[in-house]
C-alpha cells in the first residue's frame, strides 16, 4: 500500500466503516509507517466524535422552500428564453433591418475605398507628369492652348450675318 491508497482509505472511513480486507491493508501500512499511525488515530478520533453529534434540525418548511427555489429558478430560465434575443430570433423584421444596415455599411465602405483609390491614382499621375514634363511647357501652357483653338473665319462670319 502507498500513501495515495492510505489517503483513499482515510476518506472512505469518513463515509462508512472499513471492511475486514481494508482494515488488514491499513494495519500493515500503519505498522510500517509510525507517523501515519498517529495521523490515522487523530482522524479516527475526530470521525468518532463527529459521529456522536446529533443531526442538524431541519426547518419545518424545508420542502416548501426547496420547491419555491426550484420554481424561482425555472422562472428565471423562462425569462431568459423570452428576453430580447428570443424576440429577435423569431421576428424577421429586426433581422432584415440588421441585414440592411450591414449591406449599407459595406456599400459605403466600398465607395469610400474607391474614392481613396482614385485620389491615390490622381496623385501618382500628377507627380509623374510634373516629373516627366519639362518645366517650360507648363509655363507656356496658355500660349499652347490658344494655338490648338481653331482660328476665326471673318469672311464666313460676315456672310452669316
Amino acid at each position: 500500500m502507498n500513501e495515495i491508497e492510505f489517503e483513499k482509505l482515510k476518506e472512505t472511513s469518513w463515509r462508512r466503516k472499513l471492511t475486514a480486507q481494508e482494515k488488514a491493508a491499513l494495519n500493515s501500512y500503519l505498522a510500517a509507517h509510525s507517523q501515519a499511525r498517529t495521523e490515522w488515530e487523530e482522524e479516527a478520533g475526530l470521525s468518532e466524535w463527529l459521529g456522536r453529534l446529533p443531526d442538524a434540525p431541519v426547518s419545518t418548511n424545508f420542502t416548501a422552500r426547496v420547491l419555491q427555489e426550484v420554481e424561482r429558478e425555472a422562472a428565471r430560465n423562462s425569462r431568459r428564453e423570452h428576453g430580447i434575443f428570443h424576440w429577435l430570433r423569431f421576428n424577421w423584421l429586426p433581422r432584415m433591418a440588421v441585414a440592411s444596415l450591414v449591406v449599407c455599411g459595406g456599400l459605403i465602405s466600398l465607395q469610400q475605398y474607391k474614392r481613396t483609390q482614385i485620389a491615390q491614382d490622381v496623385a501618382a499621375v500628377s507627380s509623374a507628369a510634373t516629373a516627366t514634363l519639362p518645366q517650360q511647357w507648363l509655363e507656356d501652357f496658355d500660349a499652347i492652348s490658344r494655338l490648338s483653338l481653331p482660328s476665326v473665319d471673318n469672311e464666313l462670319l460676315a456672310a452669316l450675318q
